[in-house]
C-alpha cells in the first residue's frame, strides 16, 4: 500500500555515521518501497520542514555536545517538527540521573551514586564501575582503578562491579507502539555489554518478570521507542534506552515490518 503522505521521515545520525547502520539501512529502504519520502541527516544540518518527523535513533556522538543537540531539536520542535521520542522525553532521558527517579519510585536498579568531576579523585573506586552522567555506547564505562577522569566533564555515575554479567550478559527488552515486541540477550566477550568492546547478540525468550519491570520502568514517560536494559541475576535496571538505542532489527523476525506499521500509523 502506497503513502499518499508528503511528510518526510528522517533519521538523525552523526558525522562519523552519516548512514547510519545496516538496520536502519533497510529500514529506510522498506519505507521507500511504499513511497514514504525518508532520509538520514546528520544532526545540526538543516533540511527539515514543518510536518517532517525525525527519529533521533542514530545520534551516536550527541553526548560529546549534549546542549547543542538538545537547542537543535528544541529549534525543529518550535519549527513545526514531530520528534519521536518527544523532546521532553530526550531531555529528560539524556541524563542518567533519571535512575535516581526510578529507584525513588520502587523500581530495583544497578546501586548508583552520582559524583561530580571535582570530588572523583577524592572517592575510593576500587571495585566500582564508572560511567559518564551524559554518555552512550560503552563510552568512558571503566573500572574505577583505571578509569581516566577526563571521561566525565558532566560527572560520573558510580556502580559496582556485578560479576553475573560476565556469564549471564544483559538482557535488553525492545518496545515500540507502546507494546513489548521482543528481547535480546548481550553476552559480552570481557565484561562490558556493548559492540564497541565485543558482544554476542542473540534473541531470547523475555521472562513475565523481565518485561513486568521494565513495564514498570517506563510508566508514566511518553515514547514511541524504547529499550529497557537489565541486570538478570539479580533483577535490576541497567538503563532505559529512549534516544539512539540499538533496536536489533536483523534479530527478530518481521520486527522491522512491524515498527514501520506501527510508525505509519503514528503519523499518518
Amino acid at each position: 500500500m502506497q503513502s499518499k503522505s508528503k511528510s518526510k521521515i528522517h533519521i538523525a545520525t552523526s558525522s562519523q555515521y552519516p548512514q547510519g547502520n545496516a538496520d536502519l539501512r533497510d529500514f529506510l529502504d522498506s519505507l521507500r518501497r511504499m513511497g514514504v519520502e525518508c532520509d538520514f541527516l546528520v544532526w545540526g544540518e538543516r533540511g527539515v520542514c514543518r510536518g517532517d518527523l525525525l527519529l533521533p535513533l542514530a545520534v551516536r556522538d550527541y553526548s560529546s555536545n549534549p546542549t547543542n543537540f538538545l537547542a537543535w531539536l528544541k529549534d525543529l520542535e518550535e519549527s513545526g517538527v514531530k520528534i519521536l521520542n518527544p523532546l521532553a522525553t530526550i531531555q529528560k532521558n539524556i541524563n542518567k540521573r533519571y535512575l535516581l527517579d526510578l529507584q525513588e519510585r520502587g523500581i530495583p536498579i544497578i546501586p548508583s551514586e552520582f559524583i561530580e568531576y571535582d570530588n572523583l579523585k577524592n572517592k575510593d573506586l576500587r571495585g566500582k564501575v564508572l560511567k559518564p552522567v551524559i554518555g552512550q555506547s560503552g563510552m568512558g564505562v571503566e573500572r574505577g582503578e583505571k578509569a581516566d577522569f577526563s571521561h566525565y566533564p558532566q560527572g560520573a555515575i558510580i556502580q559496582p562491579f556485578i560479576p553475573s554479567i560476565q556469564e549471564s550478559g544483559e538482557v535488553c527488552l525492545v518496545f515500540f507502539g507502546g507494546e513489548f515486541r521482543y528481547s535480546i540477550l548481550r553476552k559480552p566477550k570481557e565484561w562490558r555489554a556493548n559492540s564497541k568492546y565485543g558482544v554476542e547478540i542473540s534473541l531470547i525468550e523475555a521472562k513475565k518478570e523481565w518485561i513486568d519491570l521494565a513495564y514498570q520502568a517506563l510508566d508514566g514517560i511518553e515514547y514511541f521507542y524504547a529499550r529497557v536494559d537489565l541486570f538478570i541475576q539479580p533483577l535490576l535496571i541497567s538503563e532505559v534506552e529512549l534516544i539512539e538505542p540499538a533496536l536489533y532489527f536483523s534479530h527478530s523476525p518481521y520486527s522491522l515490518e512491524l515498527f514501520k506499521q506501527n510508525l505509519l500509523a503514528e503519523i499518518f
